[in-house]
């Protein structure tokens, strides 16, 4: 139940002057992301076809499991139905990353 006389959340950090912004859902993604499974393989030009799996998914980007290293910009295909979006990376964790399509 939510506290009608609480303040609400500051869209600044008052203490370090940093600017908050996360969405309502608690991230800074401009679309919403759907939490996925869908097999995927990443390709560019000088390598070897990489499979992956695609975690989450929105209409602008995706958060994809991956344990081979891969550039900064590369195609992903999906298994399914063979759709083809070209990907930025714009964050990298232990065996996932976060990209764009561009």
């Amino acid at each position: 139940m939510e506290d009608s006389n609480r303040a609400p959340l500051p869209m600044v950090d008052e203490l370090h002057g940093i600017e908050d912004r996360r969405g309502a859902d608690g991230t800074r993604h401009q679309n919403p992301r759907f939490r996925t499974l869908k097999g995927a393989t990443i390709v560019w030009l000088t390598g070897i076809p990489v499979k992956c799996i695609v975690r989450n998914l929105s209409q602008t980007g995706a958060k994809i499991e991956v344990h081979n290293p891969i550039p900064g910009n590369f195609d992903l295909i999906f298994d399914n139905d063979q759709a083809r979006h070209r990907c930025r990376v714009v964050w990298r964790e232990e065996f996932n990353i976060g990209v764009e399509f561009v």
